[in-house]
């Protein structure tokens, strides 16, 4: 069946799976590439708090560790060292932290995940059906709303950078 009578006789516009498939490729790379470097450099500034003259010491302790794991030693050894004398650092982690742990999660549903394109569907012709939980339904989303969700993650990214750079860790 041609496009043009697809067209005619849905009430959907038909859109080039490949196309989508493309652009939703190389925004999934973008998100979680954004996820991958702020989980490196959680790990360099754990590195430099349990050992700040010799930090690459500290890998192997590390490397035994979850993404979570880390982010929950982060939390305590940036209590322990500056819970009296910089109760601002604190917040300002927290605060960061509450984005992080919902961009956690985001990055566990796309990963975790079965990518579908329907050319048919419309405005939001992509749809993610999670493999390993039930408890979350599937979505259907466009380019756009994949976009935003990816430009979110960036987001919590750059907050944990200046963060650093704030802080010096």
């Amino acid at each position: 069946m041609a496009r043009d009578s697809i067209n005619a006789t849905s009430k959907f516009k038909y859109v080039d799976p490949n196309v989508i498939e493309s652009e939703l490729s190389v925004k999934l790379f973008r998100l979680l590439n954004a996820y991958n470097l702020m989980e490196q450099n959680i790990e360099y500034c754990l590195r430099y708090l349990l050992n700040p003259k010799h930090p690459e010491s500290a890998h192997s302790k590390l490397s035994k560790f979850s993404g979570y794991q880390k982010v929950e030693l982060l939390s305590s050894e940036l209590e322990r060292i500056h819970g009296i004398d910089k109760p601002k650092l604190l917040d300002d982690y927290r605060a960061w932290l509450d984005t992080f742990n919902d961009t956690r999660e985001v990055r566990n549903r796309f990963i975790h995940s079965v990518w579908e394109i329907l050319p048919l569907c419309g405005e939001k012709p992509i749809r993610s059906t999670p493999m390993v939980s039930t408890e979350l339904p599937t979505i259907s989303m466009s380019i756009d709303d994949f976009e935003s969700v990816r430009a979110e993650v960036q987001t919590v990214f750059d907050r944990f950078m200046k963060f650093r750079q704030k802080y010096f860790i």
